[in-house]
């Protein structure tokens, strides 16, 4: 939810998905901190619905590029990896911009958890404080807290899901669990 003078946003039922469109090669591992970390960039889609000073919900799309950095990773690790959105830059045509805020902690934490028979159970969220542009990014509002966005995969993930990278397996249906953000 964005609000200001005269303005109410409501951003809804935001879907996230998937990273890379779920193409191999399509995630960027970089290792940074002296290859402790892994360093991930990639594209993805985003549907939703947003209400203007409530408004009817109507529904938006757009395609954005992510980078998110994962402590302790390296492609095909198991365990538990602190993480944080370093960028998301969301276009949704007609001005609208929804951007991770480059000056607030996008944090969040990933679970992989081997199940056998190169399956995968993982567990992840992300609280993402974003902002709000509708100038076509002349100015940004920024948002009343972060959004908790927590993943929703099919179970269980596969082994080749993995390959793909943390961050290919990160943005498979993320959802925002409200229609508000807290």
């Amino acid at each position: 939810m964005y609000n200001g003078p005269g303005l109410s946003v409501v951003l809804s039922n935001v879907v996230h998905q998937p990273f890379g469109n779920g193409v191999p090669g399509a995630v960027t591992h970089t290792p940074v901190n002296g290859g402790t970390d892994d360093l991930e960039q990639f594209n993805s889609s985003v549907t939703g619905d947003v209400s203007i000073n409530g408004g009817p919900a109507i529904p938006v799309a757009g395609t954005a590029p992510v980078t998110v950095q994962v402590s302790g990773y390296s492609p095909g690790a198991t365990g538990t990896f602190s993480t944080e959105m370093l960028q998301l830059d969301l276009s949704l045509g007609g001005g609208i911009m929804v951007r991770e805020s480059p000056t607030l902690p996008s944090i969040g934490q990933t679970t992989i958890t081997p199940i056998g028979g190169g399956n995968f159970h993982i567990d992840s969220f992300f609280d993402v404080f974003t902002e709000l542009s509708l100038d076509g990014g002349n100015t940004w509002i920024p948002s009343q807290g972060p959004t908790h966005v927590d993943l929703v995969a099919p179970e269980p993930a596969s082994v080749t899901l993995l390959g793909l990278g943390l961050a290919g397996v990160l943005g498979y249906g993320w959802r925002r669990r409200s229609g508000i953000s807290r």
